[in-house]
């Protein structure tokens, strides 16, 4: 079926976002995402993203459900696609829609601080409080909704470290097609990390 759906998913303070925009202007391809639909239904909620995942999701699985169900029906009658959602390429995939699955990867440590500095927030304690129990609360309900387990990374045709190791200072680490390769690079941009999925993505659609 469709090749030209992209699929991001990575923890959060990946970067899945940032990237998606890019590689939706660079691709000119139609960016849908769900984080936009929670953060609206937390709003109306009173409620902040972390207690909505952890503690609203949970108690309403059919608002789980019914967005996931929205981004199926759309992919299948849509092409050119972006969609940054966590599970959004296994969900795809079980429906017999093909997509390019990125995972976008960061270190604990490093997510802490791109949330800091995205929301202004100093306060790092609460911050790394706040994204274990929003994990935690995630991984449990992709397994009870979907028996999908969001750690499991092989189905992902693109595994991307989107900072440095510190073994490796100057090279990005990726897994294209359950190969492991380095690309040497100044920096770890966005830009930089969606001109690597952009390449890697033109070699899945030729093959």
């Amino acid at each position: 079926m469709n090749k030209n759906i992209i699929t991001i998913s990575g923890k959060p303070g990946c970067g899945k976002s940032t990237i998606a925009k890019i590689l939706s202007k660079e691709l000119n391809y139609k960016l849908i995402s769900s984080g936009d639909k929670f953060r609206e239904i937390a709003r109306e909620n009173d409620l902040n993203i972390v207690d909505f995942v952890s503690e609203y999701l949970p108690k309403h699985p059919e608002v789980d459900i019914e967005i996931d169900q929205y981004f199926i029906d759309y992919a299948k009658n849509n092409n050119n696609l972006i969609i940054p959602t966590r599970i959004i390429g296994h969900l795809l995939d079980l429906n017999k829609i093909n997509n390019f699955k990125v995972y976008l990867y960061a270190d604990f440590d490093v997510r802490v601080l791109r949330i800091s500095n995205r929301e202004n927030d100093i306060n790092i304690n609460n911050i790394k409080k706040d994204l274990e129990k929003r994990e935690v609360s995630e991984c449990n309900n992709f397994i009870r909704l979907y028996n999908i387990d969001i750690n499991d990374l092989t189905m992902y045709n693109l595994v991307i470290y989107t900072h440095f190791i510190p073994s490796n200072p100057g090279l990005i680490q990726i897994r294209f097609n359950n190969k492991v390769e380095y690309i040497k690079s100044d920096n770890t941009l966005p830009e930089i990390i969606s001109s690597i999925i952009i390449e890697k993505y033109n070699e899945f659609l030729d093959n």
